[in-house]
């Protein structure tokens, strides 16, 4: 298995529903922006991984982003995309 999915296994392992990824979501969401900025998205996967490394991050937020809705121009990720990826 390589980073990537071991990684997002990790992730989807620890929440057992949208309701919890909303409740970290939230707490992570420093600017209360209704999204994640890259910083905070790799927050979050420092909180699971404390080593993981930026390429791993990159690459999952690049899988994240494909979850997006294509009319978004936003440069964040919404919590529906995460949702999409993790669980």
């Amino acid at each position: 298995m390589n980073k990537v999915a071991a990684l997002r296994s990790v992730i989807s392992s620890k929440l057992d529903n949208a309701d919890k990824m909303k409740q970290i979501f939230n707490k992570l969401d420093k600017d209360r922006s209704g999204t994640w900025s890259l910083r905070e998205f790799c927050l979050f996967c420092r909180c699971v991984d404390k080593h993981v490394d930026k390429e791993t991050v990159l690459q999952i937020w690049d899988d994240c982003w494909k979850m997006k809705p294509h009319h978004s121009d936003s440069e964040e990720m919404n919590l529906e995309s995460l949702i999409a990826y993790f669980i």
